[in-house]
């Protein structure tokens, strides 16, 4: 509303580098400590680790697609929000039914990983569309360098 959009892409690509970063050590962290902690619940628990792969690469996914549904919030674009998670759970519930029969845990978590990936895309869409910022890492990696 007061003509900072440079300011407000600046600080949300500032935010997607820094929560891209800590989200990757975080996953990373608990991908590396999970067989430990789930043996601890049973070896049927072990068995299921790897659909915690699938659940910390769309995390990543999401946190490299930036702030979106802050920025879209702000803008007072709720209901941009509120389309994506509507998707987003349709899109859970659809992989859900078709994958959970058949992998169990791991279609489970595939499915939340759509949904996930679902709503982060979603949002960007929105917010390249309706405030024309993208906040995502791709387009940090492809922006380019100021004309001197």
């Amino acid at each position: 509303a007061t003509g900072e959009t440079a300011r407000v892409i600046a600080i949300s690509r500032q935010v997607t580098l820094t929560t891209t970063a800590a989200t990757l050590a975080l996953v990373a962290a608990i991908l590396a400590a999970a067989p430990t902690i789930l043996a601890a619940f049973g070896p049927e628990f072990v068995a299921a680790a790897p659909a915690l792969w699938w659940i910390g690469a769309a995390q990543c996914l999401n946190a490299a697609l930036g702030p979106v549904s802050s920025l879209l919030m702000m803008a007072d674009r709720a209901e941009a929000v509120l389309r994506a998670q509507v998707l987003a759970l349709a899109i859970t519930l659809l992989l859900g039914l078709a994958l959970i029969p058949g992998m169990g845990a791991n279609g489970a978590a595939i499915a939340l990983a759509g949904g996930i990936v679902a709503w982060g895309l979603g949002m960007l869409w929105r917010s390249k569309r309706d405030l024309g910022i993208d906040p995502s890492l791709s387009a940090i990696v492809l922006a380019r360098p100021p004309r001197q």
